[in-house]
């Protein structure tokens, strides 16, 4: 009985050790959405301060470019050929890492024209799928 007993607890144990995550940490990728309340952003340069951020890349109709500052920072350029907000995407080296923080360095709207404060451009960050 005892026997049963150590074995049922060994069980669950692990079933609820199992249960706290996936477990999964590995490659990934993050999407990075940029968009404004009212409006619609035309480009933006951004810059992703994490660990493990490996580049970017434009999804549907945006296009970026992105590179490494001195910092480490990623420093990101997007811009949205469509109307749809410009969604980029992050290749990480941990999907489970946390999440990157942004600054929005500079912008401007769907019609190229510069954004005199980028206080109302928000960015997204969200693990893919």
């Amino acid at each position: 009985m005892r026997r049963r007993a150590l074995w049922l607890g060994l069980v669950l144990a692990l079933t609820a050790t199992g249960a706290c995550g996936d477990g999964d940490d590995g490659p990934g990728a993050l999407l990075v959405t940029v968009e404004m309340p009212a409006g619609r952003v035309g480009a933006a340069v951004l810059e992703l301060t994490g660990e493990g951020l490996l580049g970017v890349e434009g999804t549907g109709s945006a296009r970026a470019i992105g590179r490494t500052t001195a910092s480490g920072a990623l420093r990101i350029v997007v811009a949205a050929i469509g109307a749809q907000p410009p969604v980029v995407r992050v290749p990480v080296v941990n999907r489970n890492a946390a999440l990157p923080v942004a600054v929005v360095l500079q912008a401007s709207d769907a019609s190229d024209l510069p954004l005199s404060g980028v206080g109302q451009v928000q960015v997204r960050i969200e693990p893919e799928g």
